[in-house]
């Protein structure tokens, strides 16, 4: 479930469409 919040968090920061995978990786990504 957090993944989820973090995932949307991230996509809107990057632009981009990180996978959980990503998420995971790089949770604090600028």
């Amino acid at each position: 479930m957090v993944a989820k919040g973090t995932n949307r968090i991230v996509t809107i920061k990057t632009g981009k469409e990180p996978t959980t995978r990503d998420t995971l990786e790089n949770p604090a990504e600028p």
